[in-house]
């Protein structure tokens, strides 16, 4: 007698439960008109259930035109129901979808500023390397200057002069001197370079960082605000597309859900008039 109770209320919560997804399913679909429609669908949700339970008991008292007309109606109803289910479940996903999305086109956005940075950072760091490379090069061709002759010796002659006179060259010295200047013209700009270049590191990788910040607290949030993830990793896991997966398991929801609440509440039909006998 516990069991048949059990049944019964079972069948009833599940069908309550089938008709609020349901009805909040079709109302989407009719928002001008809500309570209308709520109404409607209530009706039509209960009128269901005393159908299945009327076709049961009294199916070999009903004339064929009745019984196939209930049969029909109970089929349609619970298909309704189902759909119902269907639309309701599809927009929670569709809605938690558009947040996920929304949050990866964010993450993307930032992601790829990220990279652009980095790519520009790799690029002034190759530029810097260059240029230390240069300017070793200008401070060895100025220490190399440093040490060049700019005298001409030559032999002594006359009566009052003897052995090597040394004087200094003064077209060397001039062409020596200009050389100076353009190297270490050239070693000052190198080191400019290098300095800005430097500095526009330092204020690129405080970017990154803020760029990698905001990539962490991004995917934090959509683990906290959506449920996707799961899905995903069961997309994943049979090589289907993510809407494809949620669109196979919520498929599977309906076909259990409103059908089992019919079937339970003929079940408890069943043991009732069993019981009765």
């Amino acid at each position: 007698m516990l069991f048949t109770y059990i049944v019964g209320a079972t069948s009833l919560v599940i069908a309550a439960i089938a008709a609020f997804f349901s009805i909040k399913g079709i109302s989407l679909l009719f928002s001008g008109s809500f309570w209308a429609v709520v109404i409607m669908a209530s009706s039509l949700e209960v009128g269901k259930l005393v159908a299945a339970s009327a076709l049961y008991r009294y199916f070999s008292e009903f004339n064929k035109l009745i019984k196939a007309y209930l049969l029909c109606a109970v089929i349609v109803l619970m298909a309704i129901t189902s759909l119902g289910i269907f639309g309701f479940l599809t927009d929670a996903y569709n809605k938690s979808k558009a947040k996920y999305d929304a949050i990866q086109q964010q993450i993307t956005f930032v992601e790829e500023n990220k990279n652009s940075l980095t790519n520009k950072l790799n690029f002034n760091n190759d530029r810097i390397k260059t240029l230390v490379q240069i300017r070793t090069l200008q401070e060895e061709k100025s220490k190399n200057l440093s040490t060049q002759s700019v005298t001409t010796s030559k032999e002594g002659g006359g009566l009052f002069s003897s052995g090597t006179v040394t004087t200094i060259d003064q077209t060397a010295l001039k062409n020596k001197q200009k050389m100076f200047e353009i190297v270490n013209s050239e070693i000052t700009s190198s080191n400019e370079e290098i300095k800005k270049l430097s500095e526009e590191n330092n204020t690129l990788l405080n970017e990154v960082e803020t760029l990698s910040n905001q990539i962490l607290t991004l995917k934090a949030k959509s683990s906290a605000e959506t449920d996707i993830g799961t899905f995903k990793f069961v997309a994943k896991s049979f090589n289907l597309e993510l809407d494809v997966a949620v669109k196979w398991f919520i498929l599977s929801l309906v076909f259990v859900f409103d059908p089992l609440a019919v079937i339970l509440l003929i079940i408890y039909n069943h043991l009732v008039k069993k019981k009765i006998r």
